[in-house]
């Protein structure tokens, strides 16, 4: 079986992973997602045996890396606390 230049799957699918990586990993993380998702394809590629349908073989690998980024955990605002007394001045 011959596969298509890794570069043509990339052309094709590019854009469109790097947004589904932004989506699910954030902004932050999506990018990177992406890159890791490219390079394990990347190795991977060589090894594939049944390139019927590369691009959804493409999104899983992006999936699994996007799901596996650990996300910083959100935001919690400090806890209120009571005011503490106030003394009254010294005369």
């Amino acid at each position: 079986m011959q596969l298509p230049p890794f570069q043509h799957l990339l052309d094709s699918h590019g854009v469109a992973l790097h947004r589904f990586c932004v989506a699910q990993a954030g902004p932050d993380h999506g990018p990177d997602c992406f890159q890791e998702a490219i390079i394990a394809a990347l190795r991977a590629y060589p090894g594939l045996r049944d390139a019927s349908n590369l691009r959804g073989w493409l999104f899983t690998i992006a999936h699994t890396r996007c799901s596996t980024t650990t996300a910083p955990p959100p935001a919690v605002p400090p806890r209120a606390t009571s005011p503490q007394p106030v003394s009254p001045p010294a005369a």
